[in-house]
């Protein structure tokens, strides 16, 4: 199993330059990121490592950092991550920058499957219906996974009961 993964992205989808602005035409080698990068560096570990099972996840914090996201929010984030969609993804903490009402669209547009845990929906209705439980994911035969799904009695730090 070979794991490629990208993290803590924050809407970076245009290179930068050291100082998280704009890169100029003559900053060349000093820019860095950019969602080109990113899509060409994993295509060719992809490639290279074809026959070690690669896979590629997505560790979320896909939200928030740029005017890109200022502007657009979840549109453009889900726009670009499709165009090289995660074996899966999860969602980091910026994901509910906007809330339920930021996130529910962003699920529904995102193409990769999303692997969350800890999720209460009873609440909140807009969540309603855009999860479901796994009982166990597999990704290759020679993976065996064991997976729980009984649901806990841990009150969460957001659960609207506790005191």
């Amino acid at each position: 199993l070979t794991i490629i993964h990208l993290n803590d992205f924050h809407a970076r989808f245009e290179e930068t330059n050291t100082v998280s602005t704009r890169c100029k035409p003559d900053e060349g080698e000093r820019c860095i990121g950019g969602y080109g990068r990113v899509v060409s560096r994993v295509k060719s570990l992809q490639q290279e490592y074809a026959d070690r099972n690669p896979i590629y996840l997505n560790a979320g914090d896909s939200f928030q950092g740029t005017i890109w996201y200022t502007l657009l929010r979840w549109n453009v984030t889900a726009y670009f991550l499709n165009l090289l969609p995660a074996d899966a993804m999860t969602l980091g903490n910026h994901e509910f920058d906007h809330g339920v009402e930021g996130l529910v669209p962003f699920l529904g547009a995102i193409d990769s499957p999303m692997l969350v845990a800890n999720i209460d929906d009873r609440e909140e209705p807009t969540l309603q219906g855009s999860t479901s439980e796994v009982s166990c994911w597999s990704v290759w035969s020679q993976i065996e996974s064991l997976c729980d799904t009984h649901a806990t009695d841990t009150l969460s730090m957001t659960d609207r009961s506790a005191s």
